[in-house]
């Protein structure tokens, strides 16, 4: 798989991920990250980074999901792991 097929799929996945938790946040249902404002912060993030991909066009001006995951979410945190792989997967395509 290319670096480009690898990036969208991870992002397509992120994407996929966090809506399902906004949406269940939406639902009133428990969450596994309960900050809804940062869940759609980092859903246009990873939605702008999907069409620069798509476009062949990555600036990498779109980083800065991985501080925070990191500084603030639990360490073991499969949604912050898809969304840590995402970026990685992004950020490898800069250059």
């Amino acid at each position: 798989m290319k670096n480009t097929e690898r990036a969208l799929a991870n992002i397509n996945k992120a994407i996929s991920e966090v809506s399902d938790e906004i949406a269940r946040l939406d639902d009133g249902q428990q969450g596994v990250i309960s900050n809804a404002q940062q869940l759609q912060k980092f859903l246009s993030q990873l939605e702008a980074m999907r069409d620069e991909v798509s476009a062949n066009s990555v600036s990498g001006n779109l980083l800065g999901m991985g501080r925070v995951i990191v500084d603030s979410w639990p360490f073991d945190s499969p949604l912050g792991a898809t969304l840590l792989a995402a970026e990685q997967s992004y950020k490898s395509l800069v250059g």
